[in-house]
C-alpha cells in the first residue's frame, strides 16, 4: 500500500499543480496523510511537502492550501526533531502560505504553529534564519500576528538571538530584528524588556562592519523604543550613553558613506534613510541630555573619570554631533557651583566650548556649547574674565544669526548678559571693535540685532544686557576710569542704547523685568551726560501711561501677564500680593529718583526747553 501510494501522489500531485488550480479531495486525503506520514516513506514526505511550499510562492496556491486544510494538518504535525531536511520543507510551505495571506495567518495562531517554530530555533540551529524568515511572513502587517508572537515570547527570542548569534550571521538577525521592528510599529508595550533591548541593539549599530541595511532596521527599532518610559531606567543605570556616543559617529559615517555612494538596496528609498537618520540623531541627542541629567550620572561619572576625560577630548572633535553630544553632558553636570569649580578646574571646559564656538556654526551646536558655557558661567564666576578673554565676543554672532531658532538667539544674548554681571572690565569690552569687522563693537552687533528683531524675549534680553552694564558701570567709584569710559560709550551710542530699556518699561508680561528697567534709568539720569541721554529718547505714550500709574499708584503691577486694577483684589496667595506690592513700592521708589536725576541733570532744562508732558 504504502509503495502504491508512493508511487502515484508524486505524479498525480505534480499534474494537479500544473493545471487549473484545484485539488480534488481524494488528493487532499493523501497529501494531508503524506504530511502526517502515515503512509509513506520519509524521502516521499519531503518531495511531496517541497512541491507543495514551491507551488504556495503563488498567491493563489495559498488560498486552496488554506482552506483544504494542509497548512493546518503541516501547522500540527511540526516536530522539532523531526529530520532536517523534512522540517526545511514544512518551514517553507509553512511561511510561503503566510505571505500576505491573513486568513492563512489565523490558521498558524489556531493551531499553535507559532509555539512550536519558536522550539525550532533551539533545536535545529542550522535552520533558525529559515524559521525567522516564516516568523517574519507570518507577522508582517497583521497586528494579530504581532500580538500573538509578542505574547508568545519573540522579544525573548530575539534578544536571545542578538546575544547569541555571531556577527556574521546576518540573515538570522536580519529577519529577527524585522520582526521586533514589527512588534515595535504596533505600539505594543515592552515594560521592563524595553532598557535590556535598547543596550543590545546599541551594541550591534556600533559594530563597525554591520551592513547597512541591518543598521537601517536597528535605527528604526531604536527610534520606536526612545520613549520616556523605556529610557528612564538609564537614570539608575546611565553606562548604555557610552554606546549612543559611539551611535552619533556611526550615524555620520554612514551619512557620508550614502552620500559618496549612494547605491542602496532596492526597498530602501533614499529619502526615508535620510529621515531616518535624522530623526534617530534628534532622538539620540535628546536620550544622552536625559541619561546625563539623572541624578546617577555624576555618581558614575565623577569628574577624573576616564568617560568624562573622553567626554572633555571630543570638544577638539570636528563632528558636530559629537560635540552636541559632549557640550550637553558637560551642561547638564554643571548644576552647581562645586560640580562647575570641579570641572573648570579638573579640564578648563570653557575655554575649549569657546574654541568650538569659534569653528562652528550648526545651530545644534551653538545651542548646546551655548547652554553649557552659562551653566558653567553661573556656577563658577570666576570664570567670566577668562572666557571673554579666550574671544568669546568673536563668535557670539553666530547665536543672534540663528533666526530659525529664538532659543538660541535668546541663549547667546542671556550669556552675554552673565558675562557682563559683576565684571565692569567684561562690560567695556562690549565696546570695542571686533576681530573681523573693526567698525563694529559687540554691542552694536546686538544692537543691530535689536532693530531687526520683533521677538519680545529677545528685546528683552537685550534691554536687560543695557542694564547690566548700566549697573556695572554705576558700582565704580565715581572717579574710577572703567565708570568715565562706560558712562561716555553709553552716551555716544544714545538713544539707541537706551530704547530696548524704553521696550522693558512699557511691556506687562513680566513685571521683574520692567522693574530692572526703571532701576537702569535711575542709574542712567544721575549725570548730565545720562540725563541727555534719556533726553534724546523719543519715548511712545505709552510710556507717559506706565509713568503715571507707578507714581499714582501703590501696587498696579503683579506676576500676572495683564495688569491689574487696584480698585480689583488680585487672586493667590498673600505672599504673592506682598511681594507685588513691595516691588510696586520699589519701582515707585525709582521712578522719583529717575525723575529727580532727569530733573536735576539734564542741561537742555536749563538752558530753558521743556520736557515732554506726561
Amino acid at each position: 500500500m504504502t509503495g502504491s501510494l508512493t508511487a502515484s501522489i508524486l505524479p498525480q500531485l505534480a499534474e494537479a499543480l500544473s493545471g487549473s488550480q484545484t485539488l480534488e479531495e481524494g488528493l487532499i486525503l493523501k497529501l494531508a496523510s503524506t504530511i502526517r506520514g502515515d503512509a509513506c516513506n520519509e524521502d516521499t514526505m519531503r518531495q511531496v511537502l517541497e512541491m507543495l511550499a514551491d507551488a504556495a510562492r503563488q498567491v493563489e496556491w495559498r488560498d486552496i492550501f488554506g482552506q483544504a486544510g494542509l497548512l493546518a494538518t503541516c501547522s500540527h504535525s511540526l516536530h522539532p526533531e523531526e529530520p532536517e531536511n523534512t522540517l526545511k520543507q514544512k518551514l517553507r510551505l509553512i511561511g510561503n502560505c503566510c505571505a500576505d495571506n491573513d486568513s492563512n495567518r489565523d490558521i498558524v495562531i489556531e493551531t499553535e504553529c507559532y509555539e512550536k517554530l519558536t522550539c525550532v530555533t533551539a533545536a535545529a540551529l542550522p535552520l533558525q534564519p529559515l524559521v525567522m524568515v516564516v516568523i517574519f511572513n507570518f507577522m508582517n502587517e497583521y497586528e494579530p500576528a504581532q500580538r500573538h508572537a509578542f505574547k508568545h515570547g519573540l522579544v525573548d527570542l530575539v534578544t536571545k538571538i542578538l546575544h547569541e548569534e555571531d556577527k556574521k550571521q546576518l540573515l538570522v538577525i536580519e529577519y529577527a530584528l524585522r520582526c521586533l521592528e514589527l512588534v515595535l510599529q504596533s505600539d505594543i508595550p515592552l515594560g521592563d524588556k524595553a532598557s535590556g533591548l535598547i543596550t543590545l541593539l546599541l551594541d550591534w549599530a556600533t559594530y563597525p562592519t554591520i551592513q547597512f541595511d541591518i543598521f537601517y532596521i536597528i535605527l528604526s527599532c531604536l527610534l520606536a523604543l526612545h520613549k520616556e518610559e523605556y529610557t528612564e531606567a538609564f537614570n539608575s543605570d546611565p553606562s548604555p550613553i557610552l554606546n549612543y556616543i559611539k551611535l552619533m559617529a556611526r550615524l555620520q559615517y554612514w551619512e557620508d558613506q550614502l552620500s559618496n555612494n549612494p547605491e542602496l538596496p532596492d526597498e530602501i528609498d533614499k529619502e526615508d534613510v535620510t529621515r531616518l537618520i535624522r530623526s534617530s540623531r534628534s532622538s539620540t541627542i535628546t536620550t544622552v541630555s536625559e541619561i546625563s541629567a539623572s541624578e546617577s550620572f555624576q555618581d558614575q561619572f565623577p569628574a577624573g573619570s576616564a568617560f568624562l576625560n573622553s567626554i572633555v577630548q571630543l570638544l577638539a572633535s570636528s563632528d558636530s554631533n559629537l560635540l552636541t553630544c559632549a557640550a550637553l553632558i558637560l551642561g547638564n553636570m554643571a548644576r552647581d557651583a562645586e560640580t562647575c569649580n570641579v570641572l573648570v578646574r579638573e579640564y578648563q571646559p570653557h575655554l575649549s566650548l569657546v574654541n568650538v564656538l569659534k569653528e562652528q556654526t550648526q545651530i545644534g551646536v551653538l545651542h548646546a556649547v551655548g547652554g553649557a558655557l552659562k551653566n558653567l558661567v553661573i556656577g563658577s564666576p570666576a570664570i567670566r574674565e577668562s572666557v571673554i578673554q579666550a574671544g568669546i565676543l568673536q563668535c557670539c554672532h553666530k547665536f543672534y544669526l540663528a533666526s530659525v531658532m529664538v532659543e538660541v538667539q535668546h541663549m547667546g544674548l542671556s550669556l552675554i548678559r552673565i558675562l557682563v554681571a559683576a565684571s565692569p572690565g567684561n562690560a567695556e569690552c562690549l565696546f570695542l571693535p571686533l576681530e573681523y569687522d573693526a567698525s563694529l563693537s559687540a554691542i552694536e552687533h546686538i544692537l543691530q540685532l535689536y532693530t531687526k528683531n520683533t521677538e519680545v524675549p529677545i528685546r528683552m534680553e537685550i534691554g536687560r544686557i543695557v542694564v547690566s552694564i548700566l549697573r556695572e558701570a554705576a558700582k565704580l567709584p565715581s572717579a574710577h576710569p572703567t565708570r568715565i569710559s562706560l558712562q561716555h560709550k553709553i552716551s555716544d551710542m544714545s538713544p539707541l542704547i537706551l530704547e530696548p530699556v524704553i521696550d522693558m518699561l512699557i511691556q506687562d508680561k513680566w513685571p521683574v523685568i520692567a522693574s530692572e528697567g526703571w532701576f537702569a534709568l535711575a542709574l542712567c539720569v544721575q549725570t548730565p551726560r545720562g540725563a541727555s541721554a534719556v533726553a534724546d529718547l523719543t519715548l511712545p505714550e505709552r510710556f507717559f501711561q506706565v509713568l503715571r500709574q507707578a507714581i499714582y499708584q501703590k501696587s498696579d503691577r503683579s506676576n500676572f501677564p495683564e495688569l491689574t486694577p487696584p480698585e480689583k483684589s488680585r487672586p493667590g496667595p498673600e505672599r504673592l500680593d506682598s511681594n507685588a506690592s513691595m516691588q510696586s513700592q520699589k519701582d515707585r521708589e525709582n521712578v522719583f529718583i529717575f525723575l529727580s536725576g532727569f530733573l536735576k541733570h539734564n542741561v537742555s532744562l536749563r538752558s530753558g526747553q521743556m520736557p515732554p508732558p506726561f
